[in-house]
Protein backbone atom coordinates (compact mmCIF):
# COMPACT_ATOMS: atom_id res chain seq x y z
CA UNK A 1 0.00 0.00 0.00
CA UNK A 2 1.38 3.40 -0.92
CA UNK A 3 2.30 5.92 1.75
CA UNK A 4 -0.17 8.46 0.35
CA UNK A 5 -3.04 6.00 0.71
CA UNK A 6 -2.09 5.28 4.31
CA UNK A 7 -1.85 8.99 5.13
CA UNK A 8 -5.15 9.91 3.51
CA UNK A 9 -7.14 9.19 6.67
CA UNK A 10 -4.79 11.38 8.74
CA UNK A 11 -4.51 14.47 6.59
CA UNK A 12 -5.47 15.06 2.96
CA UNK A 13 -2.64 17.62 2.68
CA UNK A 14 -0.12 15.06 3.97
CA UNK A 15 -1.36 12.50 1.46
CA UNK A 16 -1.03 14.96 -1.44
CA UNK A 17 2.48 16.00 -0.40
CA UNK A 18 3.56 12.39 0.05
CA UNK A 19 2.13 11.43 -3.32
CA UNK A 20 4.02 14.25 -5.05
CA UNK A 21 7.31 13.46 -3.36
CA UNK A 22 6.86 9.70 -3.97
CA UNK A 23 6.30 10.13 -7.70
CA UNK A 24 9.22 12.57 -7.90
CA UNK A 25 11.48 10.08 -6.11
CA UNK A 26 10.94 7.30 -8.67
CA UNK A 27 13.14 7.84 -11.73
CA UNK A 28 12.16 6.77 -15.23
CA UNK A 29 14.37 3.67 -14.99
CA UNK A 30 11.91 1.97 -12.64
CA UNK A 31 14.31 1.78 -9.72
CA UNK A 32 13.14 3.16 -6.41
CA UNK A 33 14.98 5.97 -4.68
CA UNK A 34 14.41 6.06 -0.95
CA UNK A 35 13.75 9.42 0.66
CA UNK A 36 13.20 10.73 4.13
CA UNK A 37 9.68 11.97 4.82
CA UNK A 38 9.85 15.62 5.89
CA UNK A 39 7.67 16.03 8.96
CA UNK A 40 8.44 19.73 9.59
CA UNK A 41 5.27 20.82 7.80
CA UNK A 42 3.04 19.00 10.29
CA UNK A 43 3.99 19.75 13.90
CA UNK A 44 3.17 17.17 16.57
CA UNK A 45 -0.35 17.34 17.95
CA UNK A 46 -1.16 17.69 21.63
CA UNK A 47 -4.40 16.55 23.13
CA UNK A 48 -6.91 18.96 24.60
CA UNK A 49 -6.46 17.38 28.04
CA UNK A 50 -2.70 17.98 27.89
CA UNK A 51 -3.19 21.60 26.86
CA UNK A 52 -5.64 22.14 29.75
CA UNK A 53 -3.20 20.69 32.30
CA UNK A 54 -0.39 22.88 30.98
CA UNK A 55 -2.58 25.99 31.31
CA UNK A 56 -3.85 24.92 34.75
CA UNK A 57 -0.36 24.56 36.21
CA UNK A 58 0.97 27.62 34.37
CA UNK A 59 3.81 25.66 32.81
CA UNK A 60 5.91 27.06 30.00
CA UNK A 61 5.98 24.82 26.93
CA UNK A 62 9.45 24.39 25.46
CA UNK A 63 9.75 23.31 21.85
CA UNK A 64 11.67 20.11 21.21
CA UNK A 65 15.01 20.72 19.48
CA UNK A 66 15.60 19.47 15.96
CA UNK A 67 17.51 16.24 15.46
CA UNK A 68 19.93 17.73 12.96
CA UNK A 69 23.54 17.54 14.12
CA UNK A 70 24.32 21.00 12.79
CA UNK A 71 21.55 22.54 14.92
CA UNK A 72 22.26 20.88 18.27
CA UNK A 73 24.53 22.59 20.80
CA UNK A 74 27.92 20.99 21.11
CA UNK A 75 29.56 20.00 24.39
CA UNK A 76 32.96 19.25 22.88
CA UNK A 77 34.55 22.12 24.83
CA UNK A 78 33.92 20.10 28.02
CA UNK A 79 35.94 17.08 26.87
CA UNK A 80 39.28 18.84 27.34
CA UNK A 81 38.35 19.85 30.91
CA UNK A 82 37.32 16.26 31.64
CA UNK A 83 40.53 14.92 30.13
CA UNK A 84 42.65 17.34 32.18
CA UNK A 85 40.92 16.43 35.44
CA UNK A 86 40.95 12.66 34.87
CA UNK A 87 44.19 12.40 32.90
CA UNK A 88 46.38 11.44 35.87
CA UNK A 89 43.85 9.19 37.59
CA UNK A 90 44.66 5.47 37.38
CA UNK A 91 42.02 2.95 38.38
CA UNK A 92 43.63 -0.33 39.38
CA UNK A 93 40.66 -2.08 40.97
CA UNK A 94 36.89 -2.01 41.05
CA UNK A 95 36.95 -0.35 44.47
CA UNK A 96 38.82 2.62 43.01
CA UNK A 97 35.87 3.29 40.75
Amino acid sequence: MRVAARLRHISPAAARASSRSHSAARPATGYFVYYKFNNKRWPPRTSLATQQIVREFGWEVLMHPHYSSDLTPSDFHLFQCLQNSLGKVRLTSREDC
